[in-house]
């Protein structure tokens, strides 16, 4: 059993933090969406299922990760305003242009993405050395 809380009175003006070694011309925007599976905030509690949980990433289209200079099941490296996190790349002809999706995804790197919210990020590939 819970309690449920209510807010009371304005919320506080949201803060643009500078995003760390990106000027504004080389950012993306990147949308949070809620995890695939509807169910992840509780299954992220299970030890079973745990093994089923999918690893951080973002989805593209297909020729906006052409550009960038990704392709499926790339390793990209990830910065917002939140810090960083290396995540796979999933290539979608039907992910909107112009558009980095990244779900948010609980006990990961990508749990503090809310979903509906929109950050400025950078996106680049890892490459294997």
């Amino acid at each position: 059993m819970g309690l449920r809380l209510t807010a009371r009175g304005a919320l506080p003006p949201a803060t643009d933090n500078p995003l760390p070694h990106a000027d504004a011309d080389d950012t993306l925007r990147l949308l949070s969406i809620s995890a695939p599976v509807g169910s992840h905030w509780l299954a992220h509690l299970s030890s079973p299922l745990a093994a089923t949980e999918p690893q951080p990433y973002v989805c593209l289209n297909t020729e906006y990760a052409a550009q960038l200079g990704l392709e499926d099941g790339d390793r990209a490296r990830l910065t917002t305003r939140f810090g960083h996190c290396h995540v796979l790349v999933h290539i979608d002809r039907r992910v909107v242009k112009g558009l980095v999706l990244v779900p948010q995804l609980w006990d990961t790197a990508l749990e503090a993405m809310v979903p509906g919210s929109v950050h400025s990020c950078r996106l680049e590939k890892e490459v294997r050395g």
